[in-house]
């Protein structure tokens, strides 16, 4: 063990963080995570600091989470008049989807086998003739 009064290392030596010190690690870190994203956030947090930086990226993401959510409504009305546009087709009267629904089951049913087989199988029958 070395002392450090007289200018030696000690090998029990404990390394303490502040809060002030784990507050700029933290927002320095969230810094550098959005960099890729959004570049003027590293251009102000170099003028301005780190902790405006992470307000001002707050704020932007405020802008982009209210842009984010009228389009999930506008998504959502599209949607919406899409459905009701099928709702009013023929194909999806009851007795024509059930119908309809039926055979198609029924025909995965029967082919879906085969087709696995095939693309299971297949290969191995090719192969097999060259060796």
């Amino acid at each position: 063990m070395i002392d450090l009064k007289k200018g030696c290392l000690r090998g029990n030596m404990k390394i303490r963080i502040t809060k002030s010190q784990l507050r700029l690690v933290i927002f320095w870190s969230l810094v550098i995570l959005v960099a890729p994203f959004a570049l003027e956030t590293v251009m102000l947090a170099e003028l301005a600091g780190a902790e405006f930086a992470i307000g001002f990226l707050l704020l932007y993401l405020k802008q982009s989470m209210l842009a984010l959510r009228d389009k999930v409504a506008r998504l959502k009305r599209y949607l919406g008049s899409i459905a009701e546009i099928l709702a009013n087709h023929l194909a999806f009267s009851e007795r024509q989807f059930l119908s309809h629904a039926g055979f198609s089951l029924a025909a995965i049913a029967l082919g879906s086998p085969i087709f696995f087989t095939a693309v299971i199988w297949y290969p191995v029958l090719v192969t097999g003739t060259y060796t």
